[in-house]
């Protein structure tokens, strides 16, 4: 009868040790709701966007083409405004637009004045997809990740540099952010060498 009694006791204290505080339980639960709203606030957590660093831009530009040399002598030793705008009704395409003064009109359509010009870059890329940094080929036409200069003058001239008459020609676009596109050409051209770099804003 001793040893039944004895043996309901120590069941007893068993069951009171264990279920008498649930502090630990409430650890768990702490912890684990801790964990939730740290990782909520981390996917609420705004990133900023990697800060692209500005660049001085620049044009180097020689031309014996006909059409460049009539036009009133223009300076490209100041870039002025630059823009890169996605075309409105070819989804495969964008302009990048480099101009030799500064403007806050549309450089596709402002009307120059002498000695002002405006270098012209026509991107090809997938279509559907916004500019992406890579490596376009200005000898290649109408294919993706090619492209087109020329250069517009005074008079509603433009000059077009020839594809099947290029020993070179290349556009790196180096970076794309939300407000600008950096990158830099070089093309050589029977009648027209020209280079430079860039950081064009979106308009």
């Amino acid at each position: 009868m001793i040893a039944k009694v004895l043996f309901v006791l120590a069941i007893s204290v068993a069951l009171i040790s264990g279920c008498g505080s649930d502090t630990s339980g409430e650890n768990a639960v702490e912890a684990v709701d801790n964990t939730v709203d740290e990782q909520a606030a981390v996917n609420n957590e705004v990133v900023p966007e990697a800060e692209v660093s500005r660049i001085e831009a620049s044009v180097t530009l020689e031309s014996t083409n006909g059409a460049y040399t009539a036009a009133d002598p223009i300076d490209w030793s100041v870039v002025g405004t630059q823009q890169v705008e996605v075309s409105s009704f070819d989804d495969t395409a964008f302009y990048i637009n480099i101009a030799n003064f500064e403007t806050t009109e549309n450089l596709r359509t402002v009307e120059l004045e002498p000695g002002q010009a405006v270098l012209k870059l026509v991107v090809k890329q997938p279509e559907g997809e916004k500019p992406m940094a890579g490596v376009c080929d200005l000898t290649k036409v109408d294919v993706e990740f090619s492209g087109t200069l020329s250069i517009k003058i005074t008079g509603g001239t433009t000059v077009s540099l020839s594809q099947s008459a290029m020993t070179a020609g290349e556009l790196l676009i180096e970076s794309v952010t939300a407000d600008h596109v950096t990158g830099s050409f070089s093309v050589e051209e029977r009648w027209t060498i020209a280079s430079g770099v860039f950081q064009a804003e979106f308009i």
